[in-house]
């Protein structure tokens, strides 16, 4: 009887110990609280669970890239790779309470679309709070990339790199650009 308390005792211990990334990375710079909250609650609408806490297969990896965070709506992306199969969503605030949520398809394919991004940095990119000599932009638009591939999870954030001097912040924008041309329709203005 004893041993049947211990098997759910266990299972417990193996399912905690695997449901989240086991090690995060999350910058230590005043954005994190601050855009996190807008994310978190955009992804709450769109009943995403926040990517630090996804369990996310061994060969698999999902990337979330968020545009925003000023004067026009948030956007989120979400690139989720499991084992060669890829799947996208957006998700958009719409007058900052509802949101739309759908799938997306690259207008090329998959393979090209990651290889592109890859190549510019998205998985390798620092926080811009480590570069130096930030310029500071009241209002216009930033971006946060998420990364979980399982084993660890980290984040990182861009203001306005169209400001910055730094040769990370045109990779950013080319990303960005990438991911608008391939994954999205232009957003209709109301």
């Amino acid at each position: 009887m004893r041993f049947l308390r211990v098997i759910p005792l266990l299972f417990l211990m193996a399912v905690s110990a695997v449901a989240a990334p086991k090690e995060i990375e999350i910058p230590k710079a005043g954005w994190v609280g601050i855009f996190f909250e807008s994310i978190n609650e955009l992804s709450k609408q769109a009943k995403w669970t926040p990517l630090r806490e996804v369990d996310v297969p061994s060969g698999s990896l999902e990337v979330r890239v968020w545009i925003g965070f000023g004067l026009s709506p948030l956007q989120g992306l979400r690139l989720c790779r499991n084992g060669d199969k890829w799947t996208g969503f957006h998700t958009v605030e719409v007058h900052g309470f509802s949101f739309q949520d759908k799938e997306v398809k690259p207008r090329t394919d998959w393979a090209s679309l990651w290889q592109k991004v890859e190549k510019l940095g998205i998985l390798t990119l620092p926080d811009s709070s480590t570069l130096p000599n930030e310029a500071m932009v009241c209002d216009g638009e930033s971006y946060v990339v998420e990364i979980n591939d399982g084993e660890h999870y980290r984040t990182y954030k861009y203001g306005n790199p169209q400001y910055q001097k730094w040769p990370e912040a045109k990779k950013i924008i080319e990303i960005i650009k990438v991911l608008q041309e391939e994954l999205l329709q232009p957003l209709k203005k109301e």
